[in-house]
Parts: C-alpha cells; structure tokens; sequence
C-alpha cells in the first residue's frame, strides 16, 4: 500500500510541475508582443524553470499547432483540435490529463492552458508534454529500497524473536 500511495504522489507532483510550467509559459507568452513567432516561442518555453525534459507547443484557436519547442515538428500532437484538454483550455480553463503512449511504451502527462492577453480573449492554447520515465525510474529504485528495508526488518524481527525463545526456553529446560 506504501508503494502505491508514493507512486501516486509522484503522479500528482509531477503533473502539478507540468501544470506550472504550461501556465507560467502561457503568462509569458500573454505579455509578449508576438509569442507565435516558432523561434520566440522556443526561446520563451526554454527560459522557464523546469521546462527541462518536456516538450512545449502553441496552438491557435483551432488547434493548429503554431509554434514548437522541439525541433522535430512530427513531434507535434496529433489531433489537437479534437482533444479534450484543447476543448477545455479553449474555455479559458487550465486542463490536465496522463495518457499512455503505445508507440514509446511510456506514460505522458499533459496540461493545456490558454494564453490569455489583456483583452480577455483567448490568443492560443499552452500545451506541455513530459513523459514519466526518470520518475518512474526513480519511484522504482525507491520501491526496491523500501521492499529491502521491510526485507532486512522482517529478518531482524525473525532473529530478535529467536533470541528471545532461546533464553526464555533455557530456565524452564534446566528446571526440567
């Protein structure tokens, strides 16, 4: 039970850490004069803190992806205009999902977020994407040490137990 408790912890904490990203990426991108520009988007995206390891994409209003901060444009998320989390950012909501990726075999968080200017309008969409293989890489080295621990205390457990029926069945075989 400990194990999954901390797995889902990890879960929250690092889709709160994309979350964070995507919306301060969405309020830089709101004061800037013209954040759809491909370059400036990736200069933007890669000034943030924690944005190592994640891929960042302005959508327009249609889901069209305008800008990327990854190099490989196949990179880009497919469908965006049909998904659920552009659905809700496009009513000026924050969305956040995790989905499975069957073709790298790893799990992905996502957030959507819109860039809202001073104008109320929503400019594009902020959609962050991390994968979760260092953390869960990271929860599994921290799994085995847990099982280890509760391996060692079991056996210490074991041989405190022992030492204790030793000496008590000692006085009661020598008054015998």
């Amino acid at each position: 039970l400990a194990s999954l408790q901390l797995a889902r912890m990890v879960d929250k904490a690092q889709l709160q850490r994309v979350a964070d990203v995507a919306e301060t990426l969405a309020r830089r991108l709101a004061a800037e004069p013209e954040p759809r520009e491909p370059a400036g988007f990736a200069a933007v995206a890669r000034g943030i803190p924690g944005f190592v390891g994640m891929r960042g994409f302005l959508l327009g209003g249609d889901g069209a992806c305008l800008a990327t901060s990854v190099a490989d444009a196949r990179a880009a998320p497919r469908a965006a205009a049909a998904d659920a989390l552009v659905a809700e950012a496009r009513w000026g909501r924050s969305a956040r999902g995790s989905r499975y990726d069957a073709a790298s075999a790893r799990r992905i968080l996502e957030v959507a977020a819109p860039v809202e200017p001073q104008h109320g309008r929503i400019a594009g969409i902020v959609r962050a994407m991390a994968d979760t293989r260092d953390a869960d890489a990271e929860l599994k080295g921290t799994q085995r040490l847990l099982l280890g621990g509760l391996l060692a205390w079991t056996a210490a457990a074991l041989v405190a137990a022992w030492l204790v029926a030793n000496r008590l069945a000692r006085p009661v075989a020598d008054l015998s």
